[in-house]
Formats: structure tokens, sequence, C-alpha cells
């Protein structure tokens, strides 16, 4: 796949924006799953980013 459709039709960045800053003040562990081109992502919050083929 050489092309993907923008992010933002499949997250909403105000909303990701506002969750991040959240837990920035709180310090708090999250995990953040979401399908984006076929794709199964997962972040947490050690960074770490997993891409897994649906």
């Amino acid at each position: 796949m050489t092309e993907l459709p923008p992010l933002y039709e499949t997250i909403d960045p105000d909303a990701l924006d506002t969750l991040l800053d959240s837990l920035d003040e709180d310090n708090t562990a999250f995990s953040l799953e979401f399908t984006y081109a076929g794709q199964h992502i997962s972040i947490n919050t050690g960074g770490t980013v997993s891409c897994d083929q649906e």
C-alpha cells in the first residue's frame, strides 16, 4: 500500500489531544486501540505501538 487515507478521517485529532493532555496531568497508564486502513493499531503508555492486520 503506497497511499493511506488521512488518519483524521478515522481518529478525531482534537479528542485525541484532549485525552493525551488529561493523561499527562494524571501520569496515568493508558492503551489506545483503533482500526486504520485495515490494520489494528495499539499504542500504550510505554510508547509501544503495534500494528496487526485484521
